[in-house]
């Protein structure tokens, strides 16, 4: 099994495998003191303060949510929507939250399965285990850990795809700032070329 379009130094077939032979849930709890994350599907993992949303929730109990660490990956309470975040922050997140980590962090690209979990074969695979899911209902990692991914098994073909499309998001974050530069721009010169 092979994709359509292949970087021209890798031939060998991809791998098929189920989410819990790949990755393993985490629920470390007890840092307090670190910064609160949310999960959007917009931004991805986002320190909560950074949100500029009033999030009303009870400090006393931030001893019972989750540790997050950089490269953990997170599902959402819309993961039926294809929620699955990749973190780059450290933090700690509602008990509600699903964590999960690689069980072999050297061979696997997080950029890589961070762009999978966004593919629409990927989502499609979600329907099977989703069905009846609602707004505020998250998968949990015993229903995740049945559904099948397809990878390249060279963790080197994972980082090339991981790379490309890494550098496709920044020229795309770029253009959203000078979008927003030209639109500000703009709505100044409204106000001061006119009288």
């Amino acid at each position: 099994m092979v994709p359509e379009i292949r970087f021209a130094d890798f031939t060998g077939d991809w791998e098929q495998r189920k989410s819990g032979e790949i990755f393993s849930s985490t629920s470390k709890k007890g840092y307090p003191e670190l910064p609160v994350l949310s999960v959007t599907q917009d931004h991805g993992v986002v320190k909560r303060e950074n949100l500029n949303i009033d999030i009303k929730y009870d400090k006393t109990t931030l001893k019972n949510y989750k540790l997050v660490s950089n490269g953990d990956f997170i599902i959402s309470l819309r993961s039926f929507q294809g929620g699955f975040e990749l973190s780059r922050t450290r933090g700690i997140v509602s008990p509600a939250y699903t964590v999960f980590e690689f069980k072999n962090p050297r061979e696997h690209n997080h950029e890589f399965w961070k762009n999978w979990f966004k593919t629409f074969k990927f989502i499609q695979s979600l329907k099977t285990i989703t069905f009846g899911i609602r707004d505020g209902k998250s998968i949990s990692f015993s229903e995740f850990k049945s559904l099948r991914n397809t990878f390249p098994a060279d963790v080197k073909e994972q980082e090339q795809i991981g790379n490309l499309l890494e550098k496709i998001d920044s020229v795309i974050n770029l253009q959203h700032e000078q979008l927003n530069k030209l639109e500000s721009l703009k709505k100044y010169l409204l106000q001061k070329l006119f009288i």
